[in-house]
């Protein structure tokens, strides 16, 4: 069998779906998973790899870490959309809201990312690892951290308006 035959073989209507609700849980964006489907079906056809899904889903997984890199959404921007998207604190207007995005903006770069993708995106802890270069167990500490230091924040806050009514 050539390689076009083996190819058009390989790359049918139900794979190509299954390719596309992968991409779709790592970007959440429909649009965009067909974006990277389509660039990692173009790397399949001119690799010299097997036409197989684990060698398929492993160009899927470098496309969309290439799609993260190029976007340098790390750490700056994304850091200040998450920090001023309303969304991510459930846009009520209470005064916790300021009390908990001021405590979310003191924390490092990488656990506001780390939060960010798992409570706002609705990303696994293994995608986040992919995204941040770090193993999963990482991950966890580095959230579990963040949630920590934020929870002490909010703890000191009503002693501190105490000491300030004082």
């Amino acid at each position: 069998m050539n390689r076009r035959a083996e190819f058009n073989q390989f790359v049918t209507k139900e794979n190509l779906h299954k390719f596309w609700w992968r991409e779709f849980q790592l970007c959440g964006d429909r649009h965009l998973a067909w974006d990277l489907v389509q660039e990692a079906c173009v790397k399949l056809w001119l690799s010299d790899g097997p036409m197989a899904m684990p060698y398929m889903y492993c160009i899927l997984r470098t496309v969309f870490l290439d799609h993260v890199r190029k976007r340098k959404r790390r750490p700056e921007k994304l850091v200040a959309e998450i920090a001023d998207d309303d969304r991510f604190y459930g846009g009520a207007d209470i005064e916790i809201d300021d009390e908990v995005r001021d405590a979310f903006r003191k924390l490092p770069e990488r656990s506001q990312i780390a939060l960010n993708l798992k409570y706002h995106e609705g990303w696994k802890t293994a995608q986040i690892a992919e995204a941040l270069e770090l193993r999963p167990n990482q991950v966890s500490r580095l959230m579990y951290s963040a949630l920590e230091k934020i929870r002490k924040e909010l703890a000191s806050k009503p002693a501190q308006l105490r000491k300030s009514e004082e």
